[in-house]
């Protein structure tokens, strides 16, 4: 993977021949509830489990029968399914199976995991907590010397190994003042100008995967600064798609004072924006609303950002450009997650770029289409060396594209957009849609 990389004076990326274990000090902010112990599975999730998995094998081979076996039509003087009503409802289940089972071993095995660890401090669970308060503190994430740019390694079951995964090993709260004094401290570690950034997650996450995330991005960036996380109360869960939307409307007012917080009170003098998927409509939505009149942030990033396309660029891009030095967009053709959104929202993604890309003055359009990534591609932002080598050099010069060794795509109007070297070719150009509207569908 590293030979990939374009030759450049300075490495960006952290070397990977470390040696043992090293600790990640990350600063968050959450208004998600705080448990008194960690979640416990009950007999009667423990059964739904059970019935999910039995259901998820036992469905195939039902759907297969009526399938082949069926009639194509109903017989004379019977009532029955018709070879393909039985078709489309087998897809139908079996789709509808598959997303809650995955989603339901998914928690399964977090659940169990997070209650067997041997983690310290506070546990934050799935829900927001009471009131609008945000609760401040610290994590401590240890990061195996096995570690590899771009991954968060993680054991499919049992429990965690420092030396191959990585690992919170510690949650801890402060006071609000405690909490912007230990960051201003943190900046002093470094030379000026002292920076940050916030980075929030997206829909499934839970507070420990958000602070692995942010461990890993900031080791992997080398970053010169403070490594700070935002943890909206997401269910952490695929089949919360829409209890994680209201979280992220009802949070949206919290995020806009944690950021101004940490804007004013920080001691930083460039704050740079990480948001991803659905965090991104949450973010967005909360820069949209500070006073037009001052530039808060270095960099605003949004990766994949699960929002309105049509909201975005006429509702939110405009404000973007006016609350920051430069804004990115991270998009792709094959994102699967966004693809899905579209289905449940009925309208076009702003990280989707199968039905064209989005482009407007003062936002930068990168297409990341074909990347090798994981089974959605959706969580190309932390994975891809080559975006995390594009991102390490915004936080360190904020360069123009072109100077980042990015490729102009060609016939992008109005343009332009751009998308990295060795991903442009015959078969992952995107289609290209209208200025401000819809590629139609072929």
């Amino acid at each position: 993977m590293r030979s990939q990389l374009p030759q450049r004076e300075e490495a960006m990326l952290r070397d990977l021949d470390e040696s043992n274990p090293q600790t990640v000090r990350v600063y968050y902010g959450t208004n998600r509830e705080i448990l008194e112990q960690p979640p416990q599975i009950s007999p009667w999730a423990l059964g739904f489990h059970v019935v999910i998995a039995f259901i998820a094998v036992g469905l195939p081979v039902y759907a297969a029968g009526r399938l082949f076996l069926g009639p194509a039509e109903p017989q004379a003087g019977k009532v029955g399914w018709t070879r393909r009503a039985v078709r489309r409802a087998a897809i139908l289940w079996l789709v509808s199976v598959v997303i809650v089972g995955l989603g339901s071993i998914h928690t399964f095995s977090e659940t169990i995991r997070l209650r067997y660890s041997e983690r310290q401090g506070v546990v934050f669970g799935p829900r927001r907590g009471s009131g609008m308060t945000i609760h401040y503190g610290y994590c401590d994430v240890s990061i195996p010397p096995t570690h590899r740019v771009g991954e968060v390694a993680a054991p499919r079951f049992g429990r965690e190994d420092k030396e191959q995964h990585v690992v919170l090993t510690r949650a801890e709260l402060l006071a609000e003042e405690a909490f912007f004094a230990q960051l201003q401290e943190v900046m002093q570690q470094y030379d000026s100008p002292h920076s940050c950034f916030v980075f929030v997650h997206g829909f499934n996450v839970s507070f420990d995967a958000a602070a692995k995330r942010t461990a890993q991005i900031y080791h992997d960036l080398k970053f010169q600064g403070a490594p700070i996380f935002y943890a909206w109360p997401s269910r952490g869960s695929v089949r919360h798609y829409f209890s994680d939307r209201n979280e992220v409307l009802f949070s949206r007012k919290l995020m806009k004072a944690f950021l101004l917080n940490v804007v004013e009170r920080s001691g930083a003098e460039r704050v740079h924006v990480i948001a991803h998927s659905m965090g991104a409509d949450a973010v967005t939505g909360a820069i949209a609303s500070l006073p037009p009149d001052k530039q808060f942030f270095d960099q605003i990033i949004l990766a994949a950002p699960d929002i309105d396309a049509d909201v975005f660029l006429t509702q939110i891009v405009p404000r973007l450009r006016d609350t920051a030095q430069r804004t990115t967009l991270y998009c792709s053709r094959n994102d699967w997650a966004l693809h899905a959104s579209y289905h449940f929202n009925d309208s076009w993604r702003a990280g989707d770029s199968s039905r064209g890309l989005l482009v407007a003055p003062g936002m930068d359009t990168i297409d990341a289409s074909s990347i090798d990534t994981e089974l959605l591609g959706h969580s190309y932002y932390g994975n891809c060396i080559d975006i995390l080598e594009d991102v390490a050099q915004l936080f360190l010069r904020n360069p123009e594209p072109a100077a980042r060794n990015l490729v102009n795509l060609p016939d992008v109007q109005p343009g332009p957009a751009w998308t990295f070297p060795r991903l442009l070719t015959d078969q992952v150009l995107p289609a290209i849609a209208e200025p401000g509207g819809l590629a139609d569908d072929d």
